[in-house]
């Protein structure tokens, strides 16, 4: 009886261990799937700051190109 009884603990006790580690591998593997989601979006927003710094950059350029010649000319005015 004893002998049964440590059995079927044993038996609990695995099968409690396995659906343990059951729920630890899914957790992992949902946290795996959440840093790779983080990842990729991370570097779309990356992606997003380089463009954007690009058009500011050629916006700049534009602005000192139009504003250099009004300077000259209200210089040569003095």
């Amino acid at each position: 009886m004893h002998l049964r009884l440590i059995g079927q603990i044993l038996a609990q006790v695995s099968a409690d261990q396995r659906e343990r580690m059951t729920m630890s591998v899914e957790r992992l593997n949902q946290s795996g799937d959440r840093i790779k989601e983080s990842r990729r979006t991370m570097l779309e927003t990356e992606e997003l700051g380089v463009s954007v710094l690009e058009d500011l950059h050629q916006q700049r350029q534009t602005l000192l190109q139009a504003i250099l010649p009004l300077h000259h000319l209200l210089r040569n005015k003095k």
